[in-house]
């Protein structure tokens, strides 16, 4: 149990934090004692400014719990009240103090929020711009990632009228250059499709000429090849050329099989998983 020359000496050792506890402490455990209510709220004076704002309201909130509970009690003489309301008014005052540093901490932060917002708005302006010289899908994968980043740090709430416009056009651009550039980047894709499905349509044309007699006749050893080359080909992807070369050389393959292996590859295009 700490006693009152505990918190003394912390005090002459200006180490107020630990004092605060102490003080606390037998304020509440001896709510009747003015002395301890007297030193609760000068410590709290030499606190302003050094707790957290929140912490502080809690200690203000505290020390009212003890002037009301000293206020409370039953013989109270004039000294005492006079002590009371001396006590009483330095607490009000200690309460506005705190007013004006919470205002200066909301201000503050209110600022940072602000400096860090137009940081943001101004690496979205960049990044916009930055999106005119992707080459490639990788690159446009970082510049997205990198925007992503950005507006997540975004305090949108706290923007100002002019940056709320500012903020919604520039979502409304990302739109339209993300659609932009998925589209270019879907048709380069699709079109390197296209010429890999012809390669491999080409591939199998080549090899069923040259092994015809043994394709159709050991078909079951050219299944593997044909579900890689042709039959996992997704014709939905194909330009009309490509198609029609798909037909070409399926159907020219598919006439020359037996019946049997005709039900085989027919199975195998309804089961094959496309690519």
């Amino acid at each position: 149990m700490f006693e009152h020359r505990d918190f003394k000496k912390l005090v002459e050792e200006k180490n107020y934090i630990d004092a605060l506890d102490i003080i606390a402490s037998l304020c509440h455990n001896k709510p009747s004692d003015i002395v301890y209510l007297s030193d609760y709220i000068n410590i709290a004076e030499k606190l302003i400014g050094s707790l957290k704002i929140q912490d502080y309201k809690k200690m203000l909130e505290d020390i009212e719990v003890c002037l009301d509970r000293y206020k409370a009690q039953r013989k109270l003489n004039q000294s005492k009240l006079d002590q009371l309301k001396i006590l009483k008014n330095k607490f009000d005052e200690i309460k506005e103090a705190y007013k004006n540093e919470d205002l200066k901490t909301i201000e503050k932060e209110k600022q940072q929020i602000n400096l860090k917002n137009q940081d943001i708005l101004d690496g979205l302006k960049e990044k916009l711009l930055a999106l005119d010289d992707v080459n490639n899908e990788k690159e446009f994968s970082i510049v997205l990632n990198s925007v992503r980043k950005l507006e997540k740090d975004l305090d949108v709430l706290s923007l100002s009228d002019d940056e709320r416009i500012l903020y919604d056009n520039l979502i409304d651009n990302y739109a339209n250059k993300i659609q932009q550039l998925t589209d270019k980047f879907n048709q380069i894709a699709l079109k390197e499709y296209n010429l890999m499905a012809i390669d491999n349509l080409h591939e199998v044309y080549e090899e069923f000429i040259k092994n015809k007699r043994k394709f159709i006749k050991h078909f079951s050893e050219y299944k593997t090849f044909l579900v890689d080359k042709l039959l996992s080909l997704d014709v939905n992807k194909l330009y009309k050329e490509s198609n029609e070369y798909y037909n070409y050389v399926y159907s020219y393959i598919f006439n020359r099989l037996d019946n049997d292996d005709k039900y085989v590859i027919s199975k195998l295009v309804l089961e094959v998983t496309k690519k």
